[in-house]
């Protein structure tokens, strides 16, 4: 059964841009692991298809959204989306209900509070209004994001008038400094059934309205997470919520921060009816381990790709040491240093015991990308020396609004708090590592402006740039508050690159022996002995510890030239292969 919204929107793509399949060269020889993509996902029609994968979902002790660590006779609460609301996505809620029962644990969904029968799903990581094909919208989003984002729109304005024409035609797409979601007739269509006019709302069917009223595990809500966990009239051990991020939740949620355990990405049906959930959470640990244990030893890194990425970066000793502490994320391990400090320690971090301060490597290179959280963009270089970004070329809209606000004059010499050493905001910030080889490039996310699972996957980095300060050094309580009120400067990090067939390697302190971590996209730690000898404990271990997702790079593992065939129009490709894995004629598919 395929979704009929996702395909309505790939066959008028295709048919609009007049995509045609190319003849592919046989005689093509690639040095990089051929393309994967599951080919088995389907949305569940009833509970009992969802309930052995949510089985295994909530005794998943590790990763994102390990729900195991919630232990029984303990009542858990787990925030959602306005996606929930749709159909086969209900259902993975039902389950999960389900299987927490049978581990005696009571489990609370929290779902945005509908009107009538309509529930808004635009603001949420559900749904954005706009495909993937837009990954400008994060560059949007970060502008939009400054404490005061007139002072940024009108610094876009004078410093590239075409960009700011085209993110907001004659000025209509402002309110109040920000920018009002709208998909037009002609960006739109028709989604899921509604006119352009009704995009970013989803009606919800009578029966998920009638569960909303009678069954004690379903509530709404409206307003900020932490109003609710603060108001919630019954006691509750642990929360789950979001897609992503989590550093400042310890900070944010006071009390309740030590409770929140992790994200929650098993609202939409893909996630939970691929393997993703189904990695045991022993061998998914050992993997991390085994990836981050040499780095209180590292004295210098190596990163290169087939895109045109090539970076080096140095540690000192303790720096080195700070960074085995802090690296450890579950799912999101930490390969620069930058991206790891100012977070206070929390269930969500195993390893760190102390606040840390933030610490900047020598980074020199260039890091080239076509993707990031929100989806693609022309191939784009950043070139940079002492970690300061120096130089962007290409990125389209992406590349255009980071040159417009290089020479900003107050993000060149504003120092940030606990950040004395650096002045300045354009800095390599996050260099992050996805650890799970069941994780993929979900479909339904790509329609929906929104590309969170491919980082991932086993072997993916994202980088960011920027400045992070997630939470104040114990005693100087309200400094990130009281800088933000002061200085009209980007709260955190933006600008993610994603890079899927990178190789990254580090050197032994005071030794020529280097180590690869990362080989062409593939995590080395899955080929581990130790991690071999646990997955064999469960199976053939050759399965287990295979990558279930390698993206589909033409001229470097598909038959096609790079530049031609995509660097120049990411989305063109994604939808060809989108389209012909709708159609089971993807020749890349593992069933």
């Amino acid at each position: 059964m395929k979704q009929p919204f996702v395909r309505f929107l790939i066959l008028t793509w295709v048919a609009a841009s007049s995509c045609t399949r190319q003849q592919e060269q046989p005689a093509q020889q690639f040095s990089y692991p051929s393309p994967r993509y599951p080919g088995y996902v389907r949305p569940p029609k009833t509970v009992d298809d969802v309930l052995p994968n949510a089985r295994q979902a909530v005794r998943l002790n590790w990763g994102r959204t390990p729900l195991g660590q919630v232990n029984p006779g303990e009542r858990v609460l787990i925030f959602t989306s306005g996606k929930a609301y749709e159909e086969p996505n209900f259902i993975v809620l039902k389950a999960l209900v389900k299987a927490f029962e049978e581990r005696n644990i009571d489990a609370v969904f929290v779902l945005p509070a509908p009107i009538a029968d309509v529930v808004r799903l635009t603001d949420s990581f559900g749904y954005r209004g706009y495909t993937s094909e837009k990954g400008y919208m994060e560059a949007v989003r970060w502008v939009e994001g400054w404490p005061d984002p007139m002072e940024s729109l009108q610094w876009l304005r004078q410093r590239n008038p075409q960009l700011y024409q085209r993110f907001y035609p004659n000025g209509s797409m402002l309110e109040n400094g920000r920018r009002t979601r709208v998909v037009t007739e002609e960006e739109g269509g028709q989604v899921g059934g509604q006119s352009s006019r009704e995009v970013g709302y989803v009606k919800i069917s009578p029966s998920i309205l009638e569960e909303l009223k009678t069954n004690p595990h379903f509530t709404t809500w409206t307003g900020d997470t932490r109003d609710f966990l603060e108001k919630y009239p019954r006691e509750f051990h642990a929360v789950f919520f979001g897609s992503g991020g989590g550093r400042g939740n310890p900070y944010r949620y006071g009390v309740h921060g030590r409770k929140i355990l992790g994200n929650f990405i098993f609202e939409a049906y893909p996630e939970i009816m691929s393997r993703v959930a189904l990695f045991p959470g022993d061998i998914w640990r050992l993997v991390e381990e085994r990836t981050i244990e040499p780095l209180a030893w590292v004295e210098e890194v190596r990163f290169n790709d087939p895109e045109g990425s090539d970076l080096k970066f140095t540690v000192t000793e303790e720096v080195a040491k700070m960074w085995a502490e802090g690296s450890y994320l579950p799912a999101h391990l930490f390969m620069f240093p930058h991206g790891m400090s100012t977070i206070r320690p929390s269930p969500m971090y195993p390893r760190l015991t102390r606040w840390l301060p933030p610490v900047v490597p020598d980074a020199d290179g260039v890091i080239a990308s076509t993707r990031n959280h929100t989806g693609v963009f022309p191939r784009m270089e950043v070139r940079f020396e002492n970690s300061r970004v120096k130089e962007v070329r290409g990125g389209g809209e992406v590349g255009d609004v980071i040159r417009a606000f290089l020479d900003h004059p107050r993000l060149g010499t504003v120092v940030y708090p606990y950040h004395e050493k650096e002045a300045g905001y354009w800095y390599l910030y996050e260099g992050a590592l996805g650890t799970n080889p069941k994780a993929f490039l979900r479909f339904d996310e790509l329609m929906n402006g929104w590309q969170a699972s491919e980082r991932d996957h086993a072997g993916v980095i994202h980088w960011a740039l920027g400045v992070g300060i997630y939470s104040d050094q114990p005693g100087k309580d309200g400094t990130r508050d009281k800088f933000f009120k002061e200085n009209n400067v980007p709260r955190g990090h933006g600008f993610h690159m994603h890079n899927l067939l990178g190789t990254y390697r580090v050197r032994i302190r005071a030794t020529d022996r280097w180590l690869t971590l990362i080989e062409k996209g593939r995590l080395t730690a899955l080929d581990n002995p130790e991690v071999r000898a646990l997955a064999s404990r469960y199976g053939n271990p050759d399965q287990i510890l295979q990558d279930e997702f390698v993206p589909d790079y033409p001229g470097i593992n598909s038959p096609g030239d790079y530049q031609k065939d995509y660097a120049q129009n990411p989305w063109k490709h994604l939808v060809k292969v989108m389209k012909e894995v709708e159609e089971g004629a993807y020749p890349y598919l593992i069933r």
